[in-house]
């Protein structure tokens, strides 16, 4: 069954991402970690489909309170017609536009979320970051971004902007599952290995925080009884570095 080929395309994947990855978890969670204890803010942004794992990590159970989205609607594929978010991350001046409305600060962090890493607004989101004094994170494929030209003038890819490289490892061309009979290629990886690294950087921030005696700040699941006050609590800790909420 084809069902099958993707499960072991993911689970090999999720493993190279295990043997591969270590090191850029541990300076991405540096990166966040020591924000965090600065009392500085850590941004993430996604265009298109790269907006849901943003969304994945947000006031999440088994989450941390200190993440703040840049959501910017018309680059979300939800809204009708469902074909412009992905006009609209071809079009340079989005990313400026939000990132001036954005209270972000010199020694800030933000993480870019783009598999292909060649469209305008994750590279210019980067761009306009670092133009800003922050450290830019970018959750990619090398594989992929290599195999395409960019679509930015400058020629450049997310991966060569950012500070620190998260390499989710998606194929070119993101699915995996040869179809009998067609050209395309079915079942996409990006959004399960992307939400994979998200959660392994967390449990690494977890581990820089702890390390430096610092209590992370972990949210519970509010579908759990007794939940709300502790939840509650850890955002009233945190209303420094969280915007959004």
């Amino acid at each position: 069954m084809l069902s099958d080929i993707y499960y072991e395309q993911v689970l090999s994947h999720i493993k190279e991402l295990q043997e591969t990855q270590g090191d850029a978890l541990k300076d991405a969670a540096k990166l966040i970690g020591q924000a965090f204890i600065d009392r500085k803010r850590t941004f993430a942004f996604g265009s298109g489909h790269a907006s849901l794992p943003v969304q994945e990590i947000f006031c999440r159970a088994g989450g941390l309170c200190l993440y703040n989205p840049i959501f910017i609607p018309d680059l979300h594929p939800c809204q009708y017609p469902y074909t412009r978010a992905f006009h609209m991350e071809r079009i340079s001046g989005v990313a400026e536009a939000a990132m001036e409305a954005a209270p972000v600060s010199e020694g800030d962090v933000i993480i870019v979320v783009s598999t292909a890493g060649r469209n305008h607004a994750p590279i210019e989101m980067a761009m306009e970051a670092k133009k800003r004094g922050m450290q830019v994170i970018a959750l990619t494929s090398v594989a992929f971004s290599k195999g395409v030209p960019s679509r930015h003038p400058s020629g450049k890819r997310l991966f060569d902007i950012a500070d620190v490289v998260l390499d989710n490892l998606a194929p070119l061309g993101d699915a995996c599952v040869e179809v009998p009979g067609i050209p395309a290629k079915a079942a996409p990886l990006s959004g399960i290995l992307c939400n994979v690294v998200l959660h392994s950087l967390e449990c690494a921030i977890c581990d820089y925080l702890v390390d430096a005696g610092v209590k992370p700040p972990v949210f519970m699941s509010g579908n759990r009884d007794d939940t709300d006050e502790y939840n509650y609590g850890v955002v009233g800790e945190n209303e420094d570095v969280i915007t959004f909420l």
